[in-house]
């Protein structure tokens, strides 16, 4: 079994387990969620302060190792999702906004320490090929999300088209887990909805790797000396 095959099943391992670990207790203590977000709904100074909390842990999300996609589809639990949508949309477009200023002051060192040079040399190739669309669709990606945001800022990229395009990507992210996490109310079932919040970063990374991989097949021996 070669390495490639090995890292592969490993990944795929991993991913269960975590899938595992997080939806287990949303099955196990589901009653008791549903009641936490039924009180929530009633709104008062307790709603608005995990409104806030949570808010501001998917600010925090661009340089804090934070679970978005589970604070997204939190937030369209508690909020519905119009509200949620709203919130998520705000945290998301913070924590752009701050990732973007960071890459400005601190430049690709910081890029390079939150995914490695390996990894940074595959998102330049992204950035550099598809510009403002590559940006747009590593949204849902984890860590490469906040890595070229990062990047964006590194780079110098305009202002005011980074900020169009990921305000309008991040409204995508935000309609998608609000909408997951509403659902999951309605169908009584917080185990769904977790496992939704799991399947959407997922996916796009694994097509993001594919990507990753099939670009490395075209550029290599087969591929000529593009």
């Amino acid at each position: 079994m070669n390495s490639n095959r090995l890292r592969r099943i490993r990944e795929a391992a991993l991913f269960a387990a975590l899938l595992a670990i997080i939806v287990v207790p949303f099955l196990v203590f589901e009653e008791t969620m549903l009641s936490w977000v039924a009180a929530l709904r009633d709104g008062g100074y307790a709603a608005a302060a995990v409104a806030l909390a949570f808010v501001g842990l998917l600010v925090a999300d661009i340089l804090a190792p934070v679970p978005s996609s589970l604070v997204g589809v939190a937030l369209g639990a508690t909020f519905g999702s119009v509200g949620g949508t709203l919130l998520v949309w705000l945290g998301l477009t913070g924590g752009t906004l701050i990732g973007y200023a960071a890459g400005r002051r601190l430049g690709r060192p910081l890029v390079r320490a939150s995914v490695g040079g390996r990894d940074l040399a595959g998102l330049d190739r992204l950035v550099a090929r598809h510009g403002l669309w590559a940006l747009a669709f590593l949204r849902a990606v984890p860590v490469m999300a906040e890595a070229s945001v990062i990047l964006a800022g590194a780079g110098a990229m305009r202002f005011g088209a980074f900020l169009a395009v990921m305000a309008l990507s991040n409204l995508g992210v935000a309609l998608v887990y609000a909408q997951i996490g509403a659902f999951g109310v309605e169908a009584g079932s917080m185990g769904l909805a977790m496992a939704g919040a799991m399947a959407l970063p997922a996916l796009a990374w694994l097509i993001q790797k594919a990507a990753g991989h099939a670009r490395g097949a075209a550029g290599g021996p087969a591929g000529g000396a593009g």
